[in-house]
């Protein structure tokens, strides 16, 4: 559950006049609409409704496409949680709608007093669904949300359910962006949150989205309870972003790190990242993939895997860990995992192929069709294996001993994701690392 917010230097969200500061530059706008077409549902609180008057729409028209493509609405539900149900049918949160005209209905959580008056209201033009307190309870609003299908959650304002959020420790990251000037305004609203426990978060990366720097929190640890993204397989492609308070200039932020998709993983995350990170070292991570697997052995067991690959500027880094039970002959045996990292300059690395399956070819549409399976594969001929025969002149009736014959090929490394095991995102993101690693190797 992502929230998304934008503050001055001395942190305050708005100024006290009527009419709506505008804190985000054009870069950072462009920044959050990338986290709007990334997620499932959008959240809002009724007073920035009534206030702002938003839209909350996914600008980018390639990007709108690309959800359409992948069978998704051209932009994110829209929610909102309300207690008093005040809420005016004609906004354009209710109204608003994408040129495809395909976006589904707006969902509004009202508490137990509020819902008969906004169930009457607002019917016509939402999904109103009653919350049972006096007021919506957003962790009920979260079970709920999981249950019609919004895995991504983000949370874009206002001032009180942002702290809400954050003061019930809800939230699984925080993305806050500091515009380049103060407001010094002691009436205008800040970004305040009463303490709670758990509700510390710690910073995992710092990058640049024009005049902005964007700080990017995560929760300490994965809380399993919420309602989370969970994928196989995540990437992150710009122009170069630093891991745990480094800082650079990127494009734009990416919706997430490297360490958050080891996490998100579920598998030895503390373990894995440790590995990555140690050989990643001081340098920045232009691009990264995660694949979380799992296979039977002859046994029939079910033995999990994940593979990492970071891009920096200079290398690339690949991680590979497997688990081990514990032997059931052997009462003193414990479970085991085995952990290997490589790091491979650029200049080494003598290929970079990638395969699309590419379903219904005749209607392949350019920059809108994606594939619905990849295989990428990397070559660095380090590890290669040796098939050999006997020799022979080609005589059958010659005996004479020709010694032996044989080819040597290449152990590459091979990941393999598609559309119906890992979801349309896995594949394209996938697709988006091999651009950035072949564009990386390229250069001389």
């Amino acid at each position: 559950m992502l929230l998304s917010a934008a503050m001055s230097l001395d942190g305050y969200i708005d100024d006290a006049s009527p009419e709506r500061l505008v804190l985000s530059d054009e870069a950072d706008l462009d920044r959050v609409d990338e986290l709007r077409a990334g997620s499932d549902a959008i959240m809002v609180g009724a007073g920035t409704i009534r206030r702002d008057n938003p839209r909350l729409l996914v600008r980018s028209p390639e990007r709108r496409q690309r959800r359409i493509a992948a069978g998704l609405a051209a932009s994110p539900r829209r929610v909102t949680v309300t207690s008093s149900g005040d809420l005016d049918p004609a906004a354009r949160f209710f109204t608003a709608t994408s040129e495809t005209g395909a976006d589904e209905p707006p969902l509004v959580y009202a508490g137990s007093t509020g819902f008969p008056d906004c169930r009457e209201r607002l019917s016509a033009v939402a999904t109103v669904i009653p919350v049972p307190a006096l007021k919506a309870d957003l962790s009920w609003v979260l079970t709920d949300l999981a249950g019609r299908g919004a895995g991504r959650l983000m949370v874009e304002g206002g001032t009180s359910v942002l702290g809400q959020f954050l003061a019930a420790g809800l939230a699984d990251e925080l993305l806050l962006a500091v515009a380049p000037f103060v407001v010094a305004d002691p009436a205008a609203p800040r970004l305040a949150v009463a303490p709670a426990a758990g509700s510390r978060m710690r910073l995992a990366e710092v990058s640049r989205a024009g005049d902005m720097a964007v700080l990017r929190y995560l929760a300490w640890a994965p809380l399993s309870a919420r309602p989370a993204l969970s994928a196989r397989t995540m990437v992150n492609e710009g122009a170069g972003t630093v891991q745990d308070g480094g800082m650079s200039d990127t494009k734009a932020a990416a919706p997430g790190g490297m360490q958050a998709a080891i996490e998100r993983s579920g598998y030895y995350p503390g373990l894995v990242y440790d590995a990555v990170s140690s050989s990643v070292g001081a340098e920045s991570v232009i691009s990264y993939v995660v694949v979380h697997d799992a296979h039977f052995d002859p046994a029939m067991e079910v033995r999990r895997h994940v593979t990492v690959m970071a891009l920096t500027p200079t290398r690339l880094v690949y991680s590979h860990t497997d688990e081990y039970p514990a032997e059931e002959s052997d009462p003193a045996s414990r479970p085991q995992a085995e952990t290997s990292t490589e790091a491979v300059r650029h200049s080494r690395i003598s290929s970079v192929a990638l395969t699309r399956v590419i379903p219904d070819p005749a209607s392949y549409v350019p920059g809108v069709t994606t594939p619905s399976e990849v295989v990428l594969t990397i070559g660095w001929n380090v590890l290669s294996h040796i098939e050999i025969e006997p020799a022979h002149c080609g005589d059958d009736a010659c005996e004479a001993d020709h010694g032996f014959t044989g080819t040597v090929t290449a152990d590459d490394l091979t990941v393999r994701v598609s559309e119906a095991a890992d979801g349309p995102e896995a594949v394209e993101q996938v697709v988006s690392f091999a651009r950035a690693l072949t564009e990386a190797t390229s250069r001389p």
